[in-house]
């Protein structure tokens, strides 16, 4: 099936809003066509199925960098996790899917998985969003989200379970640098579970099979440990101390020259206005803008009150305080998130060639974010989902 959209303004790859009358013509699964509006018409061919939003905006579908599609974002995560039958996880993770999707996010990534759920419910023909995974994410015993199954023994395992992971179709390794919020008995924010030593193993032996390594990383420690071996993404950046957020630039400028992303998951900071650290976040991502870091849009999407879809939008909302312009903000979360992921050679951008994952706005994301809570039109792989038929 041919598809054209057509709108009065796109993004273009360099996240500029052009104005003017535009059309993307979809054929099966890939962008054949991104330009005038009347081109793209003829090039679609009279038989194509059009769609015009004639004040609207064409944009690329958004990337979510950190979910979690095994977590139910209610009071009792953990509980939920471990009560809940398969077939309850697995309804569970495509309704999170789904409402996802109405977001407008076309590729997800998932970092925690527990006996392949998630994987399991990729597989299946038609969904939607584009899943990502991580399987199980490696983690000391007794240590941050042990109840996923990834837990490893010495530094023989670690390179075990990396290997596992990769035969398994992980698409990334995710490991748990340091300790969390989510799982009771396990080490705080700011204390490693593992060190630069651990890391090179993890980091090698990912390289070598060619995926790259995401890290979860409160504490201020584990953050300069991951910067220093090079992993691919650092989850959370919180800066965690026993005697709270300290925030190390050199840290900042030794991710930039390195090309190491940061991913901090600041959405659940929206319905957080009085949080203690709240401006320091805000304003430690700032610096990391100033330094030039890269920087991903994940949610973390899961977790307690954190809800699939609602957060990503209220995230842009905190992303804008930040400092990002809308444009701006919408290559954050298209173009730039799929570089930091490595998956911007065949998604992110509205060019010809790549996945057809695209957005249709019926208006103006310049007048305000809002315009983005209900999108005309969400393709994913080339296929059209109505958003009140997702959400129904």
């Amino acid at each position: 099936m041919t598809l054209v959209l057509t709108a009065a303004r796109h993004l273009t790859p360099a996240g500029r809003l052009a104005e003017g009358a535009c059309g993307v013509v979809v054929d099966g699964d890939r962008i054949s066509y991104v330009g005038d509006r009347a081109r793209a018409l003829a090039v679609a061919g009279p038989d194509a199925r059009h769609v015009d939003a004639p004040r609207g905006t064409l944009l690329p579908g958004f990337v979510d960098a950190h979910v979690h599609l095994l977590f139910d974002a209610g009071d009792h995560v953990v509980r939920g996790v471990l009560t809940q039958d398969d077939a309850a996880h697995r309804r569970g993770i495509r309704q999170r899917l789904a409402d996802l999707l109405a977001a407008g996010v076309t590729t997800v990534r998932d970092l925690g998985d527990r006996d392949g759920l998630v994987a399991a419910v990729r597989a299946e023909p038609g969904i939607a969003p584009r899943v990502l995974t991580a399987r199980e994410p490696l983690t000391v015993p007794n240590g941050h989200c042990w109840f996923l199954g990834g837990v490893v023994a010495d530094r023989r395992d670690l390179r075990h379970r990396v290997r596992a992971h990769a035969d398994a179709g992980a698409d990334v390794i995710k490991v748990m640098v340091s300790g969390g919020h989510l799982t009771p008995g396990s080490p705080p924010p700011w204390q490693s579970q593992w060190g630069q030593e651990e890391l090179r193993i993890v980091v090698g032996e990912a390289r070598r099979l060619g995926l790259p390594v995401a890290a979860h990383a409160h504490g201020t420690q584990a953050i300069r440990d991951c910067v220093r071996v090079g992993v691919a993404t650092v989850e959370h950046a919180s800066w965690s101390t026993p005697d709270g957020p300290v925030l190390d630039r050199a840290v900042l400028t030794e991710a930039a020259d390195k090309g190491v992303a940061l991913s901090p998951c600041v959405s659940g900071l929206w319905d957080l206005p009085r949080f203690p650290h709240r401006r320091f976040r805000v304003d430690a991502v700032r610096a990391a803008v100033e330094h030039g870091v890269a920087l991903a849009v994940g949610t973390d999407c899961g977790l307690r009150g954190v809800r699939p879809g609602r957060s990503y939008l209220d995230g842009l909302r905190i992303w804008a305080e930040i400092g990002f312009d809308v444009p701006g903000l919408l290559r954050l979360a298209s173009t730039a998130t799929a570089r930091q992921l490595g998956i911007d050679s065949w998604t992110g951008s509205l060019s010809t060639g790549k996945k057809a994952d695209v957005l249709l706005l019926d208006g103006d994301p310049r007048a305000g974010i809002a315009e983005l809570d209900a999108p005309r039109l969400v393709v994913v792989d080339g296929r059209p989902h109505r958003p009140e038929v997702i959400r129904a």
